[in-house]
């Protein structure tokens, strides 16, 4: 799944139910983890690590807090991936589906990154890291992440 920029520039106020904007969010919060494991990943630009895990996780706390207040139902979970849906009944409180969601962005990021790499089993680790950075820093800008730190 590519990052959704159009969540990013859905603004509150916009004639979206609460649910929607909720789920909105959820995808803005979501691609911006996304990308803050990408910079991880690449071992690059902590700052913006930083930035755009702050920005999301503002989103992704409103997504769970509603989620577990009974404010958003399954109907508006399309843009959540199966991973976190399926911890979701699972979850015993907004702190721990905010490290569910972490750990799914941080997985799907790595996928990503080693799907697009064909490396041998006789590839050195170091060799491998390098490749890994390089593939993570290439989706970073291919993803436009950068624009959704700003």
């Amino acid at each position: 799944m590519g990052i959704t920029l159009i969540a990013s520039l859905v603004s509150v106020g916009t004639g979206l139910s609460a649910q929607s904007e909720l789920s909105l969010k959820f995808d803005r919060g979501y691609s911006m983890w996304k990308c803050a494991a990408l910079v991880q990943w690449a071992k690059s630009e902590p700052k913006m690590q930083y930035d755009l895990f702050l920005q999301g996780f503002d989103d992704l706390e409103e997504f769970a807090t509603a989620w577990f207040d009974e404010k958003l139902t399954v109907e508006y979970l399309e843009v959540v991936p199966n991973t976190v849906k399926r911890g979701l009944p699972h979850s015993i409180s907004p702190e721990f589906l905010m490290g569910f969601i972490w750990s799914s962005a941080t997985n799907r990021s790595y996928l990503g990154i080693s799907e697009q790499l064909d490396q041998p089993k006789t590839t050195e680790i170091e060799e491998a890291w390098a490749l890994q950075r390089q593939e993570a820093a290439k989706q970073f800008k291919e993803k436009n992440c950068a624009f959704l730190a700003n």
